[in-house]
């Protein structure tokens, strides 16, 4: 893990151990409520070892372990988009490409939204223009209760995700994801994250101001952020093209790592 100093505390972010090298393009990993960037563990490695400086980054308070970026969690979207360039700014990266999971999305969205200027390419990922979370979850996730992670991964994963038979062997991605969303709720930051993104509101105006190159990876059997709004996301943005996951959940990184990659690399060609 790297940092740099982003409003007087540390920020962590993940660069498989290659650096930054000069003339090659930046790619931004941004997570979901209550994950890290080893949401992106598969995904963002292929990256930092095939011709991009990769930062794959853990929002204020995320992280994984006793290694937790400083600062008090964000309460909105818009104030995770500023702390976004924030870093940018401190790291020396004037322009990138942003993949963006579920909250991650909306923080990518906003960003470009407001700083068109920084982005390359926009990669969605469990995306949604507005995000309306389940009362239930953000009662549980507000009370600090292991029900609220558990809500998330029934919700958030496919068949395949439910059963096992992961690509991995010897690993559930449903469990995984357990594992690393559990200190967040324990901490509260889940609860905060979800409430950033149920209350997020500019989602379908900020699609107006967007003029990166954008793809909406829609996975088929998303439960959490339906497969129509990633749809409706790709018509908001001009130009944007959509890829479709069949048969996978809305945590597709870790569901399908293969596929996710996939397409990820697929939208940056």
């Amino acid at each position: 893990m790297k940092s740099v100093e982003v409003r007087g505390a540390p920020a962590l972010y993940f660069d498989a151990g290659q650096g930054a090298k000069d003339g090659q393009p930046n790619i931004i990993f941004i997570h979901g409520s209550g994950c890290d960037h080893s949401v992106w563990g598969y995904q963002s490695r292929y990256f930092a070892f095939h011709g991009w400086n990769l930062y794959a980054v853990d929002l204020p308070a995320h992280g994984v372990g006793a290694r937790i970026s400083g600062g008090e969690p964000l309460t909105s979207i818009e104030a995770m988009a500023e702390w976004l360039v924030d870093f940018m700014d401190a790291a020396g990266i004037p322009r990138a490409t942003l993949v963006g999971h579920s909250m991650g999305s909306l923080i990518a969205i906003e960003l470009a939204s407001r700083h068109g200027e920084r982005v390359d390419q926009l990669v969605l990922t469990g995306s949604t223009a507005a995000m309306p979370v389940h009362p239930e979850l953000l009662r549980a996730a507000a009370d600090r209760e292991e029900k609220a992670v558990d809500l998330m991964m029934d919700w958030g994963h496919g068949p395949a995700g439910h059963t096992g038979g992961n690509i991995a062997a010897g690993t559930w991605a449903k469990g995984t994801a357990k594992r690393m969303v559990m200190p967040r709720v324990a901490d509260g930051t889940l609860g905060i994250d979800l409430a950033a993104s149920n209350a997020y509101d500019r989602g379908a105006d900020a699609l107006k101001q967007i003029s990166a190159k954008t793809t909406v990876v829609v996975s088929q059997l998303d439960r959490m952020t339906a497969p129509k709004n990633g749809l409706a996301v790709a018509e908001g943005i001009a130009g944007a093209r959509v890829i479709t996951l069949k048969d996978i959940g809305h945590f597709a990184h870790g569901e399908a790592p293969n596929d996710s990659l996939e397409a990820i690399k697929a939208a940056v060609r």
